[in-house]
């Protein structure tokens, strides 16, 4: 507050004007909008059909079936993946040891 007493007079007004401009037109949408009655939101939900409400809910119960069952198979797709990912580290390791095995029997070779 105190760097607004060091402002030049110009910008002073200029901020005044802009701060009334500002709360005039907030005061007066307030205004209207109190003048102009219930929203269609609230009307809109009002007049809702409950036979509509009833396949919504429907709706929205079969779709968090379906996304249960598709986490259900994503685990078990990641176990599936696992067990395969286990297999082949298994098969990469016995691959591994046979070329130590192949490298030493060439070294003896060479010798």
């Amino acid at each position: 507050m105190e760097k607004l007493a060091d402002l030049p007079t110009p910008a002073l007004i200029t901020l005044g004007a802009t701060l009334a401009v500002i709360f005039a037109a907030r005061y007066l949408g307030l205004i209207s909008a109190d003048k102009a009655g219930p929203s269609s939101a609230t009307i809109a939900s009002v007049i809702v059909d409950p036979t509509a409400l009833m396949s919504a809910t429907v709706a929205v119960k079969q779709l968090a079936e379906v996304m249960t069952d598709g986490q259900e198979e994503a685990k078990n797709n990641a176990h599936m993946l696992c067990r395969r990912i286990e297999g082949l580290s298994k098969e990469v390791e016995d691959l591994t040891g046979a070329v130590r095995d192949i490298r030493v029997d060439l070294a003896r070779l060479a010798k």
